[in-house]
C-alpha cells in the first residue's frame, strides 16, 4: 500500500532480473571480491584452482561429446557456487546502500513502525524501492552499468 501513496517524484520499485548471472560472473572479479572481504590467500587460491580445472561435456542422447574448458561463470549446480555469487551480489547490495547513504536515491517513506528497505535480493532477482526521480534513476543505472562492467 506504500507503493500508492502520493508522493512527489512518485514511488517506484525497479525489480531487475540479472541474466545468466552465474554464467557470466567474471573470475578476476569473483577473486578480487574474496580478497577485499579478507579470505585469505591460501583460500583465494583453492578457489582459483576450482574454478581453472572445471571441463564441461555436451551430452547427446546420453553419451559426452567432447570436454572443453570454462573461462568465465560458475557452474550451476556446484554446491559452492551459489555462496561465491552471493558474495559478488554482496558487492552490488553495498553499493546501493552507499548510493542510499550518500542520498544518491532517495528512500520510499514508511510509517513509524514500517520501515521499507532500501532492496532486496533473491537469486539472481533484485528488488529496489525508491523515489522515481530522476537523478537518483540516473545513479542507479551508472551503478548498474559500472557493476555489469566489473562483474561481466
Amino acid at each position: 500500500n506504500l507503493l500508492h501513496n502520493k508522493s512527489f517524484g512518485g514511488n517506484l520499485t525497479l525489480k531487475i532480473d540479472i541474466t545468466k548471472a552465474f554464467d557470466t560472473l567474471d573470475w578476476n572479479f569473483l577473486l578480487k571480491v574474496l580478497k577485499t572481504f579478507g579470505f585469505n590467500e591460501v583460500f583465494c587460491n583453492w578457489i582459483h584452482v576450482i574454478l581453472h580445472s572445471a571441463y564441461l561435456s555436451v551430452s547427446i542422447n546420453g553419451k559426452s561429446h567432447g570436454y572443453f574448458s570454462c573461462t568465465i561463470g560458475v557452474r550451476q549446480g556446484d554446491p559452492l557456487s551459489p555462496l561465491l555469487f552471493c558474495l559478488a551480489e554482496d558487492v552490488l547490495s553495498r553499493s546501493i546502500t552507499k548510493l542510499v547513504t550518500w542520498d544518491n536515491i532517495n528512500l520510499i517513506k514508511g510509517t513509524r513502525n514500517c520501515k521499507i528497505p532500501s532492496h532486496s535480493f533473491y537469486a539472481d532477482d533484485l528488488l529496489v524501492f525508491c523515489k522515481g526521480n530522476l537523478s537518483g534513476l540516473k545513479a542507479l543505472k551508472e551503478l548498474f552499468d559500472s557493476y555489469a562492467m566489473e562483474s561481466g
